[in-house]
């Protein structure tokens, strides 16, 4: 989970070594932490595969060695010392990394999931290599920009919409999601509000879409563990105390001038709420059809991957805003003229 928020980490410690100016020694201690950290994570791995190796605990056998050490261009021998910390650690990256269990294991609201089950094209028929190298391509792809964004100007006010366009970005395009990992987009989306200014209603309106549509998205996996009533209760009281659809609209009545959304948001906003209002009558009402039974849980799955790939959008527009990037062209622009 940590990794939706490694990269933009990353980049903001290596651009606070390098912006406003070149600082090596804050560089050599961030890297002298780095590793220490990874070394206190390991340490315990490492220990108890020498007391393994003590106690002659047999290693696991050919069959059940993680798919990471067939890969390797160079043979291991099983007689060198460190043959049992290599299976271990690749044993830990192998669960770490879920590669072997598909590119999604239940219906969870991101593109490939949308892409295959919406029939727009069928993924299944490609290699597992194939789709994590493709997955790993587009997750780059994604979050590639808020990370050059903190990279190049690591503010403050730039952290919270690049976490969570990172994090959008891991969501929608990576290998092996959960639906319960939208949580991690939604935290720093969310304490959006707790800033000065937070409480707009461009941003109030976006923060509550966000949530609202990712605890719709997760309505199926709720409504098997019993949870409905939890679910309509508080979503309604968010949407209540933010003044959001279907309770309120108070938050959209405010023009983009003086804080509010934009009429490209509005319709946006307002389609959506329309379609899980709808999808919710029509799951609680009308059966599927037998040839597809599911047609209900695809529909909330389409529906809430392209509402997350705005919210990705959005995110990403407000750390552009927040890094001065934009002000700074204009100024160049005047100052050409």
């Amino acid at each position: 989970m940590a990794l939706f928020y490694a990269p933009a980490v990353a980049a903001y410690l290596a651009g606070i070594c390098i912006l406003p100016k070149i600082q090596p020694l804050r560089f050599i201690g961030l890297a002298i932490v780095t590793f220490a950290a990874f070394a206190v994570l390991l340490l315990p791995l490492f220990i108890g595969t020498a007391y393994d190796v003590y106690r002659n605990v047999p290693l696991p056998s050919d069959a059940s060695l993680p798919p990471l050490l067939t890969t390797i261009p160079f043979d291991l021998s099983e007689k060198a010392w460190y043959y049992p910390y290599i299976v271990q650690l690749a044993q830990a990256v192998h669960r770490i990394f879920p590669f072997a269990r598909g590119l999604f294991e239940d219906k969870v609201a991101n593109l490939w999931c949308a892409v295959h089950s919406s029939g727009i094209h069928k993924l299944h028929q490609y290699d597992s290599s194939l789709l994590s190298r493709a997955a790993l391509a587009l997750t780059l792809t994604f979050i590639a920009p808020p990370c050059a964004l903190l990279f190049f100007s690591p503010k403050r006010e730039v952290i919270l919409p690049a976490f969570a366009a990172t994090a959008w970005g891991f969501f929608l395009c990576s290998y092996q999601v959960h639906e319960k990992n939208v949580l991690l987009p939604l935290l720093p989306m969310t304490l959006l509000l707790a800033r000065e200014g937070g409480m707009k209603p461009a941003i109030r309106a976006w923060v509550g879409y966000a949530n609202i549509l990712a605890c719709w998205t997760m309505f199926p996996l709720l409504k098997r563990d019993e949870l409905r009533i939890p679910y309509f209760v508080l979503t309604g009281l968010w949407a209540y105390l933010l003044g959001l659809p279907p309770l309120k609209v108070g938050a959209y009545m405010i023009s983009g001038h003086d804080g509010g959304l934009d009429v490209l948001s509005k319709i946006i906003h307002m389609g959506t709420y329309l379609a899980i209002v709808a999808w919710h009558f029509g799951e609680a009402f009308v059966p599927p059809p037998e040839e597809k039974p599911d047609i209900w849980v695809v529909a909330n799955v389409c529906v809430g991957a392209a509402g997350f790939g705005f919210c990705y959008l959005w995110c990403l527009w407000r750390a552009i805003q927040a890094s001065g990037l934009l002000k700074q062209k204009v100024a160049v622009v005047k100052k050409t003229q």
